[in-house]
This record gives C-alpha cells, sequence and structure tokens, in this order.
C-alpha cells in the first residue's frame, strides 16, 4: 500500500492547549513568531515475503505524485534462519537499491535519510535532492515482540521506528509487523502496546513528535465468521468495486472504536485498497487451497496520526512544517 501526502497549499490549525488563557495567547504568536512550509511525503508498506528484488517494480510509486520524501516499510525482508543470529547486509542493499531505482526520476535525486532493521521489518527513509526542508535530530529505534527465546524476543514480530526533525516539526515514522493468526487478535493488541513503549536514543517516545506516520503489515482479519456471509461471497466483494461493504467486519476498526489500540489515530478514507490476503504467490488471484474460511482476509493498513494535521492527512491535502 502507498499513501501520499500532498502539495496542496493548506494551513494548519492550532492545537487546542489545556488552558484557554494560554491557549489563546499561543494562537495569537503563532503567526508572528512561526513561518510554515509546504513538504510532501509519500508513505508505502510491503510484506516481500522473503523474496530477492528485483532490479526494478516498476509503478510502485507515482510519478505524478513526486514527494520530497519517501517512507518505505518492509516486513518479511528475510525469512532466513541464519537472520536471526548473524545480521545479513546484503538484503539491505539490494531492497535499497532495488528501491532507489523505483523512485520517481532518477535514483540519483534521492539519498537515505535514515533506514532501521530488526530481523525482517525494514524502514527506510529517502529524501529528494531538491528537498529545501532541513533534517535534523535523526534517531532510529526497534523493538521486538515476537517468539521469546529466553529472555530475549527473536524479532520475527515487531516495529522499527525513525525520528526525524524536519525544520522545526518533529515527524516520526513506525513500521510494524504485529502477531498473525485468527485467534491471536489479543497478541496484536498486545504488540501495539509493547511497540508504544518504544523510545529513541534522544528521549523522545512515539508520542512526543508532532505527526506519527505508522504503518505496516497489522495482520487484523475481517471477521466474517458469524456473518452468514460465505467464502465465496467475501472473495467476490473483495473483488469488486463494492469492497468497502467488508469495512464492517474489519477487526481494527472494530478494536480501535472500543479503544484498544490505535487511539486518536486516523487512517486516510480515500485509499481505495483491497484485502490481499491470501494471493497465490505471483498472481491476483485469491489462494486456490481449498477449505480456508473468509477471515484468512487481512487489512495491511497505514495509519497517520499528526497532532495538527490529521485534517489535511484525511483529504489528502498538504503537511506543513514549521
Amino acid at each position: 500500500m502507498t499513501f501520499y501526502t500532498g502539495s496542496m497549499k493548506r494551513r494548519v490549525g492550532y492545537e487546542i492547549g489545556r488552558d484557554p488563557m494560554v491557549d489563546e495567547v499561543m494562537r495569537g504568536w503563532q503567526r508572528r513568531y512561526c513561518q510554515f512550509m509546504d513538504t510532501s511525503i509519500c508513505v508505502t508498506t510491503f510484506n516481500v515475503n522473503g523474496k530477492t528484488p528485483p532490479d526494478v517494480i516498476h509503478k510502485w510509486f507515482s510519478d505524478a505524485n513526486i514527494s520530497d520524501f519517501y517512507a518505505i516499510g518492509l516486513q518479511e525482508m528475510d525469512l532466513s534462519v541464519g537472520t536471526y543470529i548473524i545480521d545479513n547486509p546484503k538484503k539491505v542493499e539490494e531492497w535499497i537499491n532495488c528501491i532507489k531505482a523505483s523512485l520517481p526520476e532518477s535514483a540519483d535525486n534521492y539519498r537515505v535519510v535514515s533506514s532501521m532493521r530488526l530481523i525482517g521489518i525494514f524502514l527506510v527513509i529517502f529524501q529528494s535532492n531538491f528537498s529545501c526542508v532541513k533534517v535534523s535530530q535523526i534517531s532510529a529505534s526497534y523493538i521486538a515482540t515476537g517468539i521469546s527465546m529466553f529472555v530475549n524476543k527473536l524479532g520475527n514480530k515487531g516495529g522499527t521506528a525513525i525520528s526525524l526533525r524536519l525544520n522545526d516539526t518533529l515527524v516520526c515514522f513506525v513500521n510494524c509487523h504485529l502477531a498473525a493468526g485468527n485467534e491471536e487478535l489479543d497478541r496484536r493488541n498486545q504488540d501495539f502496546r509493547d511497540i508504544s513503549q518504544l523510545t529513541f536514543a534522544h528521549g523522545l517516545s512515539i508520542y512526543d513528535h508532532d505527526a506519527v506516520f505508522w504503518f505496516g503489515d497489522l495482520n487484523y482479519r475481517l471477521k466474517t465468521e458469524n456473518s452468514g456471509w460465505s467464502n465465496e461471497m467475501v472473495r467476490e466483494i473483495a473483488s469488486s468495486s463494492k469492497f468497502p461493504l467488508l469495512f464492517q467486519f474489519d477487526q481494527l476498526r472494530e478494536q480501535q472504536a472500543v479503544g484498544q489500540v490505535f487511539v486518536g489515530f486516523r487512517e486516510p478514507e480515500l485509499l481505495p485498497f483491497r484485502p490481499t490476503y491470501k494471493y497465490d504467490v505471483g498472481t491476483s488471484s485469491w489462494d486456490t487451497i481449498a477449505c480456508r474460511c473468509a477471515t484468512i482476509f487481512k487489512r495491511s493498513k497505514i495509519k497517520a496520526l499528526a497532532k495538527a494535521i490529521l485534517a489535511a492527512l484525511a483529504r489528502n491535502n498538504g503537511f506543513r512544517i514549521k
């Protein structure tokens, strides 16, 4: 899935403070002491199932929406047993080269700002060489939530995160891979809570930032077992323009509504993103293994929270930094 924040100009409103008097003063000072500029960010997430990348992936990024920044989150980048013991930098190099070749225009127009890897969970951020945004205070971190081995977690599930200061705006990107399985809803929720505790070397937590982009393979399913909808019906709807009808069965939306996960986060409503699990490898056809229930469908979703730009993200308009 790929999501763009555009470059249309839009004023972002002041975040309301706790004290009305302080809020009134701060609102008055905003124009006096703050200067804003537009920037654009493309966020994409891709479970690559341990495959070796091609030289280039065509049509991954839109040539019509060239962005200042590209944040790419991969899951299952490396599934080899040895990677749990010895880090294999070759996979990182292969995927960075593939991504650079796939970006709009020339690969020479972009540089890697920062990257972070946890076994198969990889996050990398590129910046255009033509961007005027000053990047500073870079810090990367990770947290493992997967299988325990003695006192440590192996990192087959978890999250990687990068913290940046864009001009004077703190932005955090979180790429995660949560627990899989139809019966692992509680485990997925706990994975989210564990990743939420992640901190960076400069002392900031995820929620200390002005904007947080959270994305990845979240593994929440479509819960249709008691709906009366057959497997064939779900597959047919998922393959058609009527797929938004399936949102009523979305585990993630359900858990968010009851305050279990992603409180305060908002998913862009404009994403025409159908369920993609589980396809036969190399096709856009549903898994042909017999007797799979309708609940196999999962949402590999992008979540976006920004205290001052919720409306801008939801409308796919500009992201302004100060």
